[in-house]
């Protein structure tokens, strides 16, 4: 102990004389704890971000739109001297506590104008996005010459790879690869470039296991989603497949050459969904018997809103800020004067 200051070795007890090991792998484990080095990602990102489709870009793109619309605020602490002597009882004590830093503050101006392309909305929308697929997003802030953060980007996190601690990289970092992945985020300069750890920020929703990697609502409700999708493939298949999947036509004492003529018929006439649903049949000897589930009778309905609510659930989205109901507001002034 020095300085009256507590260490892994007073907290759990010293390592014994002839466990030099065991010293080293707790040190080891408190400078993974308090900054823990780029990792392997847990889970496939270049797959989650694929599934930026159909429910889920309802979902993700309502979140990241609110988020585009609001404004940020950098704040500071107040100085204990200058704090009011009461509170009043609506104020939040964090409301009071803090006080907007001057325009003129290199953070306020960073916010203010992130970099060349992107408004700051755009940037909390990036992150809203990179979170909710990826469980991960990655601020890339490069420094000026006076050592501070002058731009600020959100890179794609399934086109990165971990760049392990080197002599180069001390702490690690992020290689960006757009030339493996097909997006052509640069054009002459070779095929990636390294990140590091200290020029960037990474947030993220946290992995129950590992900490150099975020757990994203896409990986956790992966079923779910896959429900949703199963969903429509089969109402889709139900319009197309029409009366192929639904009944077995019996020919008695039909040839082959009459077998295939009448299947033609069948797939000419009662399939697509603009297929006729009623068979008429001249042929006394024609037997019909249904094997299926007719699409009116599946309660796509029911199973589908369900599968909404689920889907929704995942990213904190409900159908009303989905824009997939339509809000509950008061539509006269007869209804607002009873709400």
């Amino acid at each position: 102990m020095s300085g009256g200051a507590y260490t892994v070795d007073t907290l759990g007890g010293r390592s014994r004389p002839d466990d030099p090991a065991g010293r080293q792998a707790r040190a080891w484990l408190q400078r993974t704890l308090d900054r823990p080095p780029p990792g392997q990602w847990a889970s496939n990102h270049h797959a989650e971000a694929q599934a930026y489709t159909n429910l889920v870009y309802i979902a993700v793109r309502a979140k990241a739109d609110a988020l585009a619309a609001a404004t940020i605020e950098v704040t500071r602490l107040r100085k204990p001297a200058a704090r009011k002597a009461m509170v009043a009882t609506a104020a939040h004590p964090r409301d009071e506590a803090r006080v907007p830093v001057p325009e003129s503050h290199p953070l306020a101006r960073l916010f203010a104008d992130p970099n060349e392309r992107d408004t700051p909305g755009d940037l909390l929308a990036d992150v809203a996005t990179q979170l909710d697929l990826t469980g991960s997003a990655l601020l890339y802030h490069p420094l000026n010459a006076a050592g501070k953060p002058c731009r600020l980007w959100v890179i794609p996190v399934a086109l990165t790879t971990y760049q392990p601690p080197s002599a180069a990289y001390p702490n690690g970092g992020w290689r960006v690869n757009w030339a493996s992945s097909g997006v052509p985020l640069g054009w002459g300069f070779g095929a990636s470039a390294v990140l590091p750890a200290e020029h960037t920020v990474w947030v993220r929703y946290r992995h129950p296991l590992q900490r150099w990697d975020g757990y994203s609502p896409t990986a956790a409700g992966a079923r779910q989603i896959d429900v949703q999708t199963g969903l429509d493939v089969s109402r889709k298949a139900g319009l197309e497949g029409g009366f192929t999947p639904d009944a077995i036509v019996t020919l008695n004492g039909a040839g082959e050459k009459e077998v295939r003529r009448v299947q033609g018929h069948m797939d000419a006439k009662y399939t697509g969904p603009t297929g006729s649903r009623v068979m008429v049949a001249e042929a006394e000897d024609v037997k019909v018997a249904r094997t299926g589930t007719p699409p009116r009778e599946m309660d796509y309905a029911g199973t589908y809103e369900q599968s909404v609510r689920a889907v929704g659930a995942l990213y904190g989205v409900s159908a009303t800020i989905a824009g997939l109901t339509e809000a509950d507001y008061p539509q006269t002034w007869d209804q607002l004067e009873t709400v």
